[in-house]
């Protein structure tokens, strides 16, 4: 009786390993979580051991949620972030009075130069921005001041043990800029985000320049851009460097440049919209975002392989599992 337990424990144990949990199965565990209907879920990898990550947004919900699962299929929140639509996004420029100019009606896309999977319409993108393997969370919202928004980015930090922001700052966006206010880039030999920002001078505020005191005798509005990248030390990302009206034209152009390409590139997640027929998935599903006929509103990142695990992995670890189980069935035999 003992034998038959622990074989059963084993291989219990040994399929959990073997198929971790897919997309479809992610979905479940989480409908039955509150909040209603689910409009939009996606796996990430936030690095944190032992268990698995997903975003969900639900219908008519104004901020995304992050859950986790563990091996025993129970599902736990660990975070939230704003989730604003584009339409809702509005400002007002310096001067403008309250005149609010909308995000949509700009001539170009704010979310354009910034890598990773997009949450639908909304102002949210994750991906592997670092090039380490794990995805970091990045959304854009209104900002207390009229003229400009708010951009965070958050991810698992090991030291601490959970989420973390690792960026909170602000962007100045303005009608007549033809580069979005901020975009991922890599300037000298340095990956990170350059964002158009504002330096306020007050009447009598002084500073040193070129051994010159400087006296401003009117308040002063000057518009410019700035470098923020990773910092190890801090682990945050910090500004390293202002940038030239010169280089941000060429660093916006090879950008953006680059992110048109990968747009539609197969390796691309977020670049493929596929719908599935009714005689069920299709193999391109696996890489793709995918809106589902019976809930129209509702995207999914596909994930509905049996396993996220590569196949020789998984020979691997029921190879073992085999061997395992026989050498306990063989120890337990010499006992007897």
């Amino acid at each position: 009786m003992k034998r038959k337990a622990l074989v059963f424990i084993l291989v219990a144990s040994v399929t959990v390993l073997a198929f971790p949990i897919d997309i479809n199965e992610a979905r479940e565990l989480l409908m039955a979580e509150s909040g209603g209907e689910i409009e939009f879920i996606s796996k990430l990898n936030l690095g944190m051991p032992s268990e698995s990550s997903w975003i969900v947004f639900r219908h008519g919900a104004r901020s995304a949620h992050i859950f986790n699962i563990n091996n025993n299929r129970e599902v736990r929140h660990i975070d939230w972030l704003n989730a604003t639509e584009l339409s809702e996004l509005r400002f007002s420029e310096r001067g403008g009075g309250l005149y609010f100019i909308y995000a949509s009606d700009l001539d170009i896309d704010i979310m354009q130069g910034i890598p990773g999977t997009r949450l639908g319409n909304r102002l949210v993108k994750f991906g592997d921005f670092l090039g380490n393997g794990t995805d970091l969370l990045f959304s854009i919202t209104h900002a207390l001041g009229v003229d400009s928004f708010d951009v965070t980015i958050r991810g698992y930090d090991s030291a601490g043990g959970g989420i973390e922001l690792f960026m909170f700052t602000q962007i100045v966006p303005l009608r007549r800029l033809t580069i979005p206010p901020i975009f991922f880039t890599n300037y000298r030999g340095t990956d990170g985000f350059a964002l158009h920002t504002t330096t306020y001078w007050r009447e009598g505020m002084s500073y040193w320049e070129n051994g010159r005191l400087i006296r401003h005798e009117a308040d002063i509005v000057e518009y410019g851009w700035v470098f923020h990248a990773w910092s190890e030390e801090s682990r945050r990302f910090e500004k390293i460097a202002d940038i030239s009206g010169q280089d941000i034209e060429f660093l916006a152009t090879a950008s953006l440049r680059e992110r048109e390409q990968n747009r539609y590139s197969p390796e691309n997640p977020a670049s493929v919209a596929i719908a599935p027929t009714a005689g069920g998935a299709t193999e391109a599903q696996a890489t793709a975002i995918i809106s589902i006929p019976q809930q129209a509103n509702v995207i999914v990142q596909s994930d509905t392989t049996a396993s996220s695990m590569p196949a020789w992995l998984l020979v691997i670890i029921i190879g073992g599992a085999v061997v395992a189980v026989g050498l306990v069935l063989l120890a337990a035999k010499r006992k007897t």
